[in-house]
């Protein structure tokens, strides 16, 4: 698959290196300067891409940035991509980071606020574990032979 993604800290650049190493094709972005991005795209095995570019020919985009930066993107970014494209949201809100939103704090569900900011349906995807265990925890493949049914 043709993966971006955009944000490369503690859940993004895991993320990528986890796709990369899977076999998929991955570009993101940050909010660094081109030679900074570049660098950290070297160091995860990935392409670096302008947040235009990071969306463009592919298949999931992943938004792995906080829930504060989400309004801050491009209006249209998301949302004039293809139906078929989908988006998955890796944050959750930490008003002590986020700094108060009142729609969450008044009971609104935070992938709805999330689709709302991007203009487009959402999943959220990787925001129920520690960066750590994406980091370290893995299974190994499990061969179609060692499978009990067939």
């Amino acid at each position: 698959m043709k993966i971006g993604i955009i944000g490369t800290g503690s859940i993004g650049a895991p993320l990528a290196q986890k796709l990369v190493a899977a076999g998929h094709q991955v570009k993101v972005t940050n909010t660094r300067q081109p030679d900074e991005l570049a660098q950290k795209a070297r160091e995860l095995g990935v392409a670096p891409a302008t947040l235009p570019e990071v969306v463009q020919d592919v298949d999931v985009v992943f938004v792995s940035i906080p829930l504060h930066a989400i309004p801050k993107l491009p209006a249209g970014l998301l949302r004039d991509l293809p139906t078929e494209v989908v988006v998955a949201d890796t944050s959750n809100y930490y008003p002590q980071r986020d700094e108060k939103i009142d729609a969450l704090e008044n009971g609104q569900v935070e992938s709805v606020w999330v689709a709302e900011q991007l203009g487009r349906p959402i999943i959220k995807a990787y925001n129920n574990i520690l960066s750590q265990t994406l980091v370290a925890g893995s299974t190994a493949p499990v061969r179609p032979a060692a499978l009990p049914f067939r």
